[in-house]
């Protein structure tokens, strides 16, 4: 599988598993614009949508291997109902505040050496009170991962935290 959608579907994971009130997690697809304006209602709010920002340049480690890192923004949009047209948004900042400690610190090594993602760090945040009857926010992180599903050598390779033994011998 894709280092990508590896990364996606373990942060869809976490925050499914830490926030369990949350209605749906999926890949960000401008997602709560569509809901507003009438073209999808595939969700259901409170829900969260990950987008994985700049993982498009990668550098590879040196060498004759082919495993390579970056660094990489990812982007945790999440919506909740308000509970009237006040300016109540009590249920945005706590799911904020869920998304958040969910995430921080977060890191994982995948097996069969595919690699991984060092700790998140929060790097910004915001909201769009504008849509009606919804909050809308979002938390960006940063991390470093390492893809190591092309490795042709054998060996160790450590970026910044991450270790990745490759699985492919040299000829």
């Amino acid at each position: 599988m894709d280092i990508l959608n590896l990364i996606k579907n373990e942060l869809r994971d976490k925050l499914t598993a830490d926030i369990p009130e949350l209605k749906l997690v999926r890949r960000f697809n401008n997602d709560i614009q569509r809901y507003v304006s009438g073209e999808s209602s595939l969700f259901q709010p409170p829900a969260c949508f990950i987008e994985l920002v700049s993982p498009r340049t990668f550098s590879g480690t040196g060498g004759y291997q082919n495993d390579y890192s970056n660094e990489m923004q990812i982007r945790i949009h999440f919506v909740t109902m308000q509970k009237d047209e006040s300016n109540d948004f009590d249920r945005l900042y706590e799911l904020r505040s869920k998304v958040y400690t969910a995430l921080a610190f977060y890191a994982k090594d995948f097996d069969n050496n595919l690699g991984g993602f060092n700790e998140l760090q929060r790097t910004s945040e915001g909201e769009d009170l504008s849509f009606k009857g919804l909050g809308a926010g979002f938390i960006e992180f940063q991390c470093l991962f390492s893809d190591g599903t092309a490795s042709r050598d054998k060996g160790e390779i450590s970026v910044s935290g991450i270790t990745t033994v490759t699985n492919v011998e040299k000829a």
